[in-house]
């Protein structure tokens, strides 16, 4: 009873405190077909472009994003997901893992800044506060991340992303991403909110994502 409590009272806060961008906010860049993904920008909120993952900072990790064939996104959603494919020439384990999404230079939409929350299912945080740090948060029941949702920003306007993977336990092929917050002393300004996905990967293997609703 003390979980679902905590869990009614996270979602309707949820969604009073930080409203998603609408379709004007969202820019989107495809290649010819319009199913590859090579750019989406976040009008407001970032810096620099949202997903630009041409291995990260992995030499040799190679990420493809793609719209959503088929989903239940709303029309100010952009539905979307990826294969990445091992080709550092090395294998990875599940403790070094790969991550997806990757947002970085994401800024404060409040002021102060430090009134701006990251929300997760189990846990309420104001990453813009204090010095700069690095955390990650665990998924799994009753941790952190259990829900597989985020909401960022304030009371006019923020992100939500959610993977639609509501329920499912973790697997060989999908197990529970961790969340990794960080903001860093040469930034200090901006955050990033990276998806950390602690699985194996070998040489040479593509691993397909969940979809994920921005």
């Amino acid at each position: 009873m003390k979980f679902l409590s905590t869990l009614l009272l996270t979602v309707f806060c949820s969604d009073a405190f930080a409203n998603p961008f609408l379709a004007r906010n969202l820019a989107i860049q495809t290649d010819a077909a319009g199913t590859k993904i090579t750019a989406i920008q976040l009008t407001g909120l970032l810096t620099s472009n949202l997903l630009t993952f041409a291995g990260t900072n992995t030499p040799g990790l190679e990420t493809k994003i793609y719209r959503c064939p088929n989903s239940d996104a709303q029309p100010h959603d952009i539905c979307l997901y990826a294969v990445v494919t091992n080709n550092t020439g090395q294998a990875i384990d599940a403790k070094q893992g790969f991550y997806f999404p990757d947002l970085r230079g994401l800024k404060a939409v409040t002021s102060p800044a430090d009134e701006t929350t990251l929300r997760m299912s189990t846990a309420v945080i104001n990453p813009f506060e204090g010095a700069p740090f690095k955390q990650e948060y665990a998924g799994g029941l009753y941790q952190p991340y259990a829900l597989r949702w985020i909401d960022f920003g304030g009371y006019a306007s923020g992100l939500s992303v959610f993977q639609e993977a509501w329920g499912t336990e973790a697997s060989a092929t999908h197990a529970r991403p961790s969340l990794v917050v960080e903001r860093t002393i040469a930034d200090p300004t901006s955050l990033r909110v990276a998806w950390k996905n602690n699985l194996p990967l070998a040489v040479n293997e593509s691993w397909v994502s969940d979809y994920f609703l921005v």
